[in-house]
């Protein structure tokens, strides 16, 4: 298994966090650094696959100004191609929320002057269609409400996990999802009972290419960039045509199938591209909309009503470049348990009044039965999750 480790900037502890003292301070940093990053005891055999450092300062906290550079030079001369995770212009950016949710469009190029730790949410989350270096957006999240366990609270639900992925994965990022050990030091039943009921679901979304072998017509730039490239189930060849946009692909999948996620991929060594592009899909001899996206980039899954269909079309509407893809495929999603809805609730406060650090029990009446519902809000120290709702 890749390790990566997660060290970061702001060492609350360390009586040389000062802004009188930032020179001591950098440095210390940059010790731990070496110490970690050189010792063949640490990470798999020595090696790291990620540093995660995300700028972080608590409220309140000097404004020490960190070394980056230093320490980017560090890591690289220690760990090679390691990704590095910051509030610079590196490999892995912050996606802007601790939601798990990447923007639509997502692009993964930034202009490195954009960034830094006052870097704006909105730019973080959708990056920049005129960016000039790659920098892939992490979107992080964590299956509890907060970062650190607490034996009241729950993991989140299946269906909300569903949500993330489609939001991060779906929009061609990669999930960090934060599993957290408990007082014993391991992850708890609640918690890993909920991860295999994601990874079933994850494996039953991908279990059938509904696409695979289908025949694919429209304009193609040569023989080794056919259509037939993008169904053959080998993402080592891919499609692009030359021609003017719009450009159309039509699928025939030979007999109606039921699907309501079309899967898109580019070949990113060649850059990401694609800025937007519908779907559309034939119902009993109609062509009606299924859905639009903007960005594809590594993997877009869009999702849209539950059709039956036969024939697909895929409308690529703008791009940077000549549109590369490696892949269209077509699933069917699970089905989810159904929850209840309740009807009717109240609160029974008109305001609340919530101390920092402080968790806060009130009550939620509904009208169809005496007995009330209990949810809470809790606003946790150091966690960066200012407020969670249920």
């Amino acid at each position: 298994m890749d390790m990566g480790i997660y060290l970061s900037p702001w060492d609350a502890h360390s009586p040389l966090y000062h802004v009188d003292r930032e020179a001591d301070y950098n440095a210390y940093y940059l010790a731990q650094l070496k110490e970690i990053l050189s010792n063949p005891a640490y990470g798999n055999e020595g090696k790291f696959a990620e540093v995660w450092m995300d700028g972080a300062r608590g409220e309140g906290a000097q404004k020490v100004n960190y070394e980056f550079e230093k320490w980017f030079e560090t890591i690289h001369e220690l760990q090679g191609d390691c990704l590095i995770f910051s509030t610079e212009g590196t490999s892995i950016r912050w996606i802007g929320n601790e939601r798990g949710y990447a923007g639509d469009p997502l692009w993964q190029k930034v202009n490195p002057d954009k960034l830094g730790t006052e870097a704006e949410l909105d730019y973080l989350q959708h990056g920049d269609s005129s960016g000039t270096i790659f920098s892939i957006g992490k979107a992080d999240v964590s299956i509890r409400p907060g970062w650190f366990y607490h034996e009241e609270q729950d993991p989140k639900s299946l269906e909300e996990l569903v949500e993330i992925y489609f939001h991060s994965v779906g929009r061609g990022t990669p999930l960090l999802l934060n599993i957290t050990p408990n007082k014993a030091g391991l992850f708890d039943a609640k918690d890993i009972e909920r991860l295999y009921e994601f990874a079933a679901y994850c494996n039953e979304l991908y279990k059938e290419d509904l696409a695979l072998g289908a025949e694919v017509s429209g304009p193609a730039l040569s023989e080794d960039f056919a259509c037939y490239h993008l169904t053959d189930g080998l993402e080592t060849r891919s499609w692009a045509s030359d021609v003017g946009l719009p450009i159309q692909l039509e699928l025939d999948l030979g007999f109606p199938k039921t699907f309501d996620v079309i899967e898109l991929r580019e070949d990113l060594k060649l850059g990401q591209r694609i800025a937007a592009f519908n779907v559309q899909v034939e119902v009993d001899g109609v062509w009606q909309e299924f859905g639009t996206g903007f960005t594809v980039g590594h993997n877009r899954l869009l999702r849209g009503p539950l059709v039956e269909a036969q024939k697909v079309r895929v409308m690529i509407t703008e791009s940077q470049d000549l549109p590369v893809l490696t892949k269209i495929s077509l699933y069917k999603t699970p089905s989810l348990s159904k929850t209840e809805v309740v009807q009717g609730l109240a609160f029974a406060e008109k305001s609340l009044a919530v101390a920092k650090g402080e968790t806060l029990h009130f009550r939620i009446e509904r009208s169809e039965s005496s007995f009330s519902l209990e949810a809470k809000i809790s606003i946790q120290l150091g966690t960066g999750v200012h407020g969670v709702a249920y």
